[in-house]
């Protein structure tokens, strides 16, 4: 009986097998076989969807700049190439050892330093001059060069530790030079000194944060101004005399502009930052730059309010000629033009640094073995 039901039990069992391994579409795939291209499922397309839409730029912007740049944004290969449109002949030095040579914030005058010899040209007040400077070192950073009035006036602070600071007018003419001033403050330290561009008056400024403005005609003080409570880093003049911005260390983070004529306090630009800031004023007068830790800012002078535009990552940079672009130079080795207007880098120049010559954007090309200097122009 027993073999009988176990018979009868495996019977069963094998003709259900059968019937299920006949029924269609049920055979079980090879594992090994791989599927054809048919069977494997269709890839995503490589349209995404539209991102949601962005807030634009003109939120908050005051009315001048009401408009969407898009910043920062790569020039490309647009590289921009420059023309030689004058040369300077050195042969009148007797000198073929130059150090550098540079042309002064204001664009009049070309300074070329040589070992004790300096040679200074200025088309503007007709002045062509080679003399042996009254100073060690006129290679160093912390001496100031400026033509007035048929005269070359040079200001020093050598000994950078201390208080001390002389103006020396020197005759174009012979060569001959006097000592105007020696300003002496035993318990201050001078950080930085600048020219205004008409030559007749010379801004220092102390580790105090005090800015004195003293007279190049015979060194008299004009002005006292309290500006900071750290360093005095960074001082610049407009173009037209009548201001002056100033900038200081980490512990005063922001820049100032100040009236020449009565050392009154004009504006604060609002650019907090904690390191030593570059400031620029426009040649046109109408914008003055400052830098941050965001990257540069563009102001207005009219009312000394920010255009909205913040042209990232740069530290430094000086107008252009025309007033309408930003130049920012790396090194000796390129600089890129950034649009004031929109933000955009709009070309690059294989030159550094690039200097407004009068109207012309140019870089000093030195030749010392034709003992001359190429002037080289560039239109962006």
């Amino acid at each position: 009986m027993k073999i009988r039901s176990f018979i009868s039990i495996l019977l069963g069992i094998l003709l259900v097998v059968s019937i299920i391994s006949c029924t269609p579409g049920t055979t079980q795939a090879d594992p090994t076989a791989r599927p054809t291209r048919t069977e494997r499922p269709p890839l995503p397309s490589k349209t995404p969807a539209s991102p949601p839409l962005l807030p634009t730029k003109t939120v908050g912007l005051p009315p001048a700049a009401q408009a969407t740049p898009t910043q920062n944004q790569p020039a490309g290969n647009n590289i921009i190439e420059g023309e030689a449109v004058a040369a300077v002949n050195l042969e009148v030095t007797g000198s073929s050892s130059f150090e550098y040579a540079f042309i002064t914030d204001y664009g009049h005058q070309v300074v070329v330093i040589g070992p004790r010899i300096a040679f200074v040209l200025d088309q503007n007040a007709g002045i062509e001059s080679v003399f042996i400077p009254p100073v060690e070192d006129p290679s160093g950073n912390n001496v100031t060069m400026r033509t007035t009035d048929g005269s070359i006036l040079m200001a020093d602070y050598l000994a950078q530790e201390s208080g001390q600071v002389q103006i020396w007018a020197i005759n174009p003419v012979s060569g001959d030079f006097q000592l105007v001033k020696t300003i002496d403050e035993p318990t201050l330290t001078v950080i930085t000194l600048e020219f205004s561009p008409n030559g007749r008056m010379m801004a220092v400024g102390y580790n105090n944060g005090e800015i004195r403005l003293f007279d190049t005609d015979d060194g008299s003080l004009m002005n006292s101004i309290q500006a900071h409570t750290d360093n005095v880093t960074n001082l610049t003049f407009s173009y037209n005399n009548r201001y002056l911005a100033s900038d200081s260390w980490s512990f005063d983070p922001f820049t100032y502009v100040f009236d020449t004529a009565n050392g009154a306090k004009v504006a604060t630009l609002s650019t907090e930052s904690y390191e030593p800031g570059i400031v620029s004023f426009s040649p046109d007068g109408s914008l003055v730059s400052a830098t941050s830790s965001d990257g540069t800012h563009i102001f207005t002078t009219n009312n000394w309010q920010e255009t909205g535009v913040v042209i990232p990552g740069i530290w430094e940079g000086n107008f252009t000629c025309d007033s309408q672009m930003l130049m920012v130079s790396y090194g000796n080795a390129m600089t890129d033009l950034y649009s004031v207007s929109t933000g955009q880098q709009v070309g690059t120049i294989e030159n550094a640094p690039l200097y407004c010559y009068f109207s012309e954007l140019v870089f000093l090309e030195m030749n010392p073995a034709a003992n001359m200097i190429n002037i080289i122009a560039y239109t962006p």
